[in-house]
């Protein structure tokens, strides 16, 4: 399973395309014919994401198969195996969903089958997602696990079983399973053996006890060898001689001004060659970008702070408002100068906030807490149905443009169950 846990890391640019796609990133050279498709959000139909998604879910289609007839590991690995493998199906059709939609649902590797799949409704394939979760949480170790798949370690970067629940809580937020996604972000919640929220600039530290999943860097050469999004967000001089992407001005207006989320996670570079200068505001919650520095961050793909903002839009949904509004003050408190006068301090929540205005907080403080992480922003704005309020003023915006387009070779190709499947607004 080992592979197919690599191949996530070469999806770790969702962050990216998803930050250009919505209100996250601004790109500087707007006549950037790569990134400049996302910004614009005129997206080619070719492979990218889709085709990688696909490698790991046909690899981890082969390792349960493979694994179910396997008498050479013992009980104890083929567990957590079997565990990981489902685990990556089901969060590789996480991304696949929410990315393009309807997409083809395969359990198998078998061709004859797979070469005549149509797309499958969202609701199935949120079927299956919850399905390999429930299983993936009877196979994981309780404990994070090294190479042997046995030995308890400290590297938080195999999947366990909170690992698994996490999605799951996330899954059942999206699909309005609210007390399903209370059940199981409570269930890590409380797992005081292995997590609890950490100051702000030891989030993205590896192996840190907020972490309930993150990838290891594998890079080893010069400016590499640190985290993706620390090496594509940070900027470090003037002119760029990397990818030119900086924060949006609404996302920064948007901060409350004593959320110290802004002066911990928001770094600034000036450009002095222009008059007048200019400010260029970029993500850092890594902290280490294309500096050749030991490694001290890992990417970070679930944590503690999500599940109580999964906790508490779904007790919101519940009418269970003061209950949501604890978890909110919760994130909120770690968001504020605890050594500051209290007149300086973020403040509280009122429990006495209507659902609406509840809700709303609620888009605020995961715009605040999650922003250029693994696409939550984007997801965020689709599920709830804000995304064309939001980004209407945007140039060129579609309602379509919400969903990526299927890779010509899909459409195009030899299955006659594919053809003419293309997303609204896209041309093959």
């Amino acid at each position: 399973m080992s592979r197919a846990l690599q191949q996530l890391r070469v999806i770790q640019r969702i962050f990216f395309t998803t930050g250009l796609t919505g209100d996250e990133l601004e790109l500087r050279n707007k006549s950037n014919q790569e990134l400049g498709a996302y910004y614009f959000n005129n997206i080619s139909p070719i492979p990218n994401t889709w085709a990688k998604l696909y490698n790991m879910i046909f690899i981890a289609n082969s390792a349960i198969e493979e694994l179910s007839k396997g008498s050479g590991l013992t009980p104890r690995m083929k567990s957590q195996l079997l565990g990981e493998s489902k685990f990556v199906r089901a969060f590789s059709y996480f991304y696949l969903v929410n990315l393009y939609g309807s997409v083809p649902l395969t359990t198998t590797t078998d061709y004859k089958v797979n070469r005549l799949l149509g797309r499958s409704d969202p609701s199935f394939v949120y079927q299956q997602i919850i399905e390999d979760l429930k299983s993936a949480v009877l196979f994981l170790n309780e404990n994070y696990v090294g190479k042997d798949g046995i030995t308890i370690t400290a590297e938080r970067i195999r999947p366990n079983k909170w690992t698994a629940l996490a999605l799951l809580a996330r899954t059942y937020l999206y699909v309005k399973n609210y007390d399903g996604a209370i059940e199981q972000a409570s269930a890590v919640i409380n797992h005081k053996a292995l997590y609890e929220l950490v100051d702000l600039n030891s989030v993205f530290v590896k192996n840190n006890r907020e972490a309930i999943w993150q990838l290891q860097p594998v890079s080893s050469g010069p400016f590499t060898k640190n985290t993706r999004e620390g090496q594509l967000l940070k900027l470090l001089s003037i002119p760029y001689d990397f990818y030119p992407v900086y924060l949006t001005e609404s996302l920064l207006k948007s901060f409350e001004d004593r959320d110290v989320r802004r002066t911990n996670w928001v770094g600034k570079i000036i450009d002095n060659t222009t008059v007048p200068a200019t400010e260029y505001n970029y993500a850092n919650k890594y902290k280490i970008g294309r500096e050749d520095l030991p490694v001290n961050e890992y990417s970070t793909v679930f944590r503690l702070g999500e599940l109580y903002l999964i906790r508490a839009e779904a007790n919101i949904y519940l009418n269970n408002i003061s209950e949501g509004i604890s978890d909110l003050n919760v994130i909120r408190k770690r968001a504020t100068d605890l050594n500051a006068l209290i007149a300086d301090q973020l403040p509280q929540l009122s429990s006495t906030l209507t659902k609406g205005e509840a809700l709303r907080v609620v888009e605020e403080e995961r715009r605040h807490e999650l922003f250029t992480e693994w696409g939550h922003r984007w997801f965020d704005l689709k599920r709830t149905g804000r995304i064309d309020a939001v980004l209407s003023s945007k140039p060129g915006w579609q309602s379509t443009d919400q969903l990526f387009p299927i890779p010509n070779g899909e459409i195009l190709g030899a299955n006659p169950n594919m053809k003419g499947a293309q997303n609204p607004g896209y041309s093959n």
